[in-house]
């Protein structure tokens, strides 16, 4: 009986499906993220199930919540934190629901920055915990 392929073909084949599937995972990635704006003038950022806007105000920090295909995901019933770094200050923040599709959390302390840091965990009601990392790209 003749093979139809021998082990090094095999090989290589395997190599060549497991960098196909690397370039599909990395096509939506977030490399290019930091200069697009969402809808609300925040940065975005891709989870597996969503997209995350935030923005950064005068003691407030605002996470909006889309699907892949940007259709508003109610928050109702969803939770968080935003974990933010700016030079040698760490803040947490907890998030609550607000409006259709936001979650939002106050610190007095809170200020935008050129080098701000921030992680973002996101629990929807229902499902597991989506983390992004958003850093500040000033232009």
């Amino acid at each position: 009986m003749r093979k139809l392929i021998s082990p090094w073909q095999g090989a290589i084949l395997v190599l060549g499906m497991s960098i196909a599937m690397v370039s599909l995972t990395w096509a939506h990635g977030n490399e290019h993220q930091p200069k697009l704006e969402g809808t609300h003038g925040g940065m975005l950022r891709a989870t597996e199930q969503y997209h995350l806007e935030l923005l950064v105000e005068q003691e407030r920090v605002r996470i909006w919540v889309t699907d892949h295909a940007d259709n508003p995901q109610p928050t109702s019933g969803a939770q968080g934190r935003a974990m933010i770094a700016s030079g040698d200050r760490r803040l947490s923040v907890t998030l609550a629901p607000e409006g259709d599709n936001e979650l939002s959390g106050r610190h007095p302390d809170l200020r935008d920055a050129d080098d701000l840091r921030v992680a973002v965990t996101v629990s929807m009601q229902g499902e597991g915990p989506v983390q992004a990392r958003f850093t500040k790209v000033t232009q």
